[in-house]
């Protein structure tokens, strides 16, 4: 008899391991209600957001298209009315001018009005003869306008065939054109026109002589589009029956005179293309649109000129400030995992007698823990971060006007005299971090003064958040009652970063403004004009493509923001001063960490260090015959110690390039290691003491090495479900 063998029995294993089974197949069960029921939780709570979303976007769908319906129906009669008296030679030719002048001073929905005659039409001495009276806004006082008076004949000659705007309703009866640029107004018309035949027509004069027409103001339809509440990214706009853009908040798209479908062919679009089909065949519904930036488009006909109007819903906006939702997923995930391990012991039915059945089950339960570890990563990658600053997102223009006007009105009922704005821009051109909470910025910023509002204030701006900037005039123009100056600028910026969640961690860096008279009743408002899309997702106001250089980091978002500041002290200034709760300017720029090169320079230490202890943890074992190689439990322990002054180093190496407080989400892998160590440090020494704990003596040391790896993934997932719940 061997000396050696180990005098233990297991007759009462077979026992443990039908009770283990019998438990599993419980808990399983209890395990699938609860992923029924958070599941059911999850997918009300996200179907009652997007229901409230669509309500919401079709009310104001609904709403625009009765404003615009009721006003391009009020144009429709004004024409209609003006083609009927001349019709019916109610409208005298000398009275003509001016009640198409009279018109546009009565109704504010006409940008211009006019008529144009047929060859000889207007009388046998005139060959052509076409006035047409314009609206111009007065850009100093906007809400002041003039008149202007044309005559289109002494531009070109308006009569040739190939002029659609004139051949059309002359020969083909009362509609509304196509969007197109006007030769004599140079600005986007969208006109209405209706033929008449005045009762004097005699041959050879054409029958019918002549159109009259008027056109809608963009002005107000552009006011109408911004005030539509579609959260801080959404957006409305308008095209033809043709599928041309009348109205989109890139403006080139319209001023080109480009259609939704040339949208979808550049942009190899085929859901753009079958929104174009719907919308130009007069339906209203809901598309959902996928790519880069998810949305849905709520779509409606304007019954009055079969144009349609559509409005964008972005998903990420929807979904933004989920807490709620994002923690029901992860409990979600967490039920998933425990009902796979618990039906995973039910399949298997592990038994001491089947080694080759334990590490099966072993293996697969380490897969499904990974895999839980793995969806909370993706679960957060996913997750577009939400609101979590405390400002005003001016991503929309209507949100900024609405903003700007309470804040005048609110001085007015105070008796402060009401802020200035200032139109201001900014570009960034780089990033680069150089400390855990320093980012070093270079781009422009510029300003746009107006004279007679901006008179005895000075130019310029501050970058209170920067250490040692440079700023230095770059350009500056004058315009028609206007000034623009642009800067340069260099600056290191200060800010708090949180590092909790490294290497998942978003970062929020802001250009934070101030005005050269910080103290003064000057607000910096943001030009938004001066970005081609406002849309966050499109990252306005940052260098594009490749062109901007952030080695580990993915561009999220980019946006203008007020938040309301106070200070404790006048900055020595005497007098009224605007230091409490008065709106500053910032320009955020949101990004993710690049988790793969982290993963890469980070984290391949602590995989390698646990493999390497799993490599250890496999050679601790009893000695049953003398021609066994054994271990050595000091041996043991050096390895483990050389494996904690590994992960001690590399955590301190990572803690002096973040420089940051509390714990950070990798460090919590380190902890797990460390007792992991010591955990096999432990059943060393038990084995080399020959103990006769069952736990070490089942299968001479098996069941550590078979719990190394659930347990080790199992902390990791707990860990990894309580920083990011």
């Amino acid at each position: 008899m061997n000396k050696h063998k180990l005098p233990w029995t297991f007759a009462s294993a077979t026992h443990k391991a039908d009770f283990l089974i019998r438990a599993s197949r419980l808990l399983c069960i209890v395990s699938l209600g609860g992923v029924l029921f958070t599941g059911g939780v999850y997918f009300y709570e996200r179907n009652r957001k997007v229901k409230t979303a669509h309500k919401m976007a079709r009310m104001e769908a609904d709403r625009a298209v009765q404003e615009i319906d009721r006003a391009l129906q009020n144009l429709e009669d004004v024409v209609d009315k003006f083609a009927d008296e001349l019709n019916r030679g109610e409208l005298p030719k000398t009275q003509l001018e001016a009640k198409l002048q009279q018109a546009l001073e009565t109704n504010e929905n006409l940008a211009s009005a006019g008529v144009a005659y047929a060859p000889y039409g207007y009388n046998a001495q005139k060959q052509r003869y076409a006035p047409v009276f314009k609206r111009v806004l007065n850009p100093q006082q906007p809400n002041q306008s003039s008149i202007e008076r044309y005559q289109v004949e002494n531009f070109y000659d308006y009569t040739q065939s190939d002029v659609e705007w004139f051949q059309k309703p002359l020969n083909g009866g009362a509609q509304w054109a196509e969007p197109y640029i006007g030769q004599v107004l140079q600005q986007l018309l969208a006109e209405y026109s209706v033929p008449f035949t005045t009762p004097d027509t005699k041959p050879p004069v054409p029958t019918p002589n002549g159109i009259v027409y008027a056109n809608y103001d963009f002005e107000r339809l552009q006011k109408l589009m911004n005030s539509l509440d579609l959260g801080n990214t959404g957006y409305g706009f308008l095209i033809s029956k043709t599928g041309k853009f009348v109205y989109h908040p890139i403006s080139s798209f319209a001023l080109e005179e480009a259609s939704i479908f040339d949208l979808a062919r550049r942009w190899n679009a085929p859901d753009l293309e079958e929104l174009g089909n719907r919308m130009t065949d007069g339906q209203s519904g809901t598309l959902e649109r996928g790519g880069r930036t998810p949305s849905w488009v709520i779509y409606e006909p304007i019954p009055s000129t079969q144009w349609s109007l559509g409005v964008v819903v972005f998903k990420d906006e929807v979904f933004a400030s989920t807490n709620r939702l994002n923690r029901t997923l992860i409990w979600f995930v967490l039920l998933i995992v425990a009902t796979l391990v618990f039906a995973s012991i039910a399949v298997f039915r592990p038994t001491g007698d089947r080694i080759g059945r334990l590490w099966g089950l072993v293996t697969t339960i380490s897969v499904f823990l990974a895999g839980g570890i793995g969806a909370i990563w993706v679960l957060d990658m996913r997750n577009t971060g939400g609101d979590e600053n405390p400002g005003t997102k001016l991503s929309n223009p209507a949100r900024l006007e609405r903003f700007l006007a309470n804040r005048t009105q609110k001085a007015i009922d105070s008796g402060q005299t009401p802020p200035v704005f200032v139109p201001t821009g900014v570009f960034v051109q780089s990033l680069e971090f150089s400390d855990a909470n320093d980012v070093f910025a270079t781009g422009y910023v510029w300003q746009r003064y107006q004279d007679g509002v901006h008179d005895g204030i000075a130019r310029g701006f501050v970058l209170p958040e920067a250490i040692a900037p440079k700023i230095e005039e770059y350009y500056r123009q004058s315009f028609d009652g206007s000034e623009l100056i642009g800067w340069y600028f260099e600056a290191k910026l200060r800010q708090p970063f949180d590092y909790s969640k490294f290497p998942f961690d978003r970062k929020d860096v802001w250009i934070r403004l101030w005005h050269q008279d910080f103290t003064s009743n000057v607000m910096l408002v943001p030009e938004l004009s001066a970005y081609d899309v406002i849309s966050p997702v499109n990252l306005p106001g940052l260098e594009s493509g490749k062109n901007f250089v952030l080695p580990g980091w993915h561009l999220e978002r980019s946006f203008f923001q007020y938040r309301l500041n106070s200070y404790n002290t006048t900055f020595g200034f005497l007098g009224e001063t605007q230091l409490k709760n008065f709106p500053e300017l910032y320009f955020d720029i949101v990004m993710r960490r690049d988790f793969l090169t982290v993963f890469i320079t980070k984290m391949m230490r602590t995989v390698v260090v646990s493999v390497l202890l799993f490599g250890v943890q496999s050679i601790v074992r009893f000695k049953l015959k003398d021609d066994e190689l054994g271990f050595s439990a000091s041996g043991v322990i050096s390895a483990s110690g050389a494996f904690t002054f590994i992960l001690i180093l590399d955590q301190i190496n990572l803690r002096s390039q973040l420089a940051t407080g509390g714990v950070l989400y990798i460090e919590y892998f380190y902890f797990v290691l460390y007792v992991m160590i010591l955990l096999v440090a432990i059943d060393s020494l038990l084995v080399g003491k020959r103990s006769n704990l069952f736990f070490i003596r089942y299968r001479n040391n098996l069941f550590p090495k078979l719990f190394y790896w659930p347990v080790l993934l199992t902390l990791q997932l707990l860990v990894t479900a309580y920083v990011f719940y």
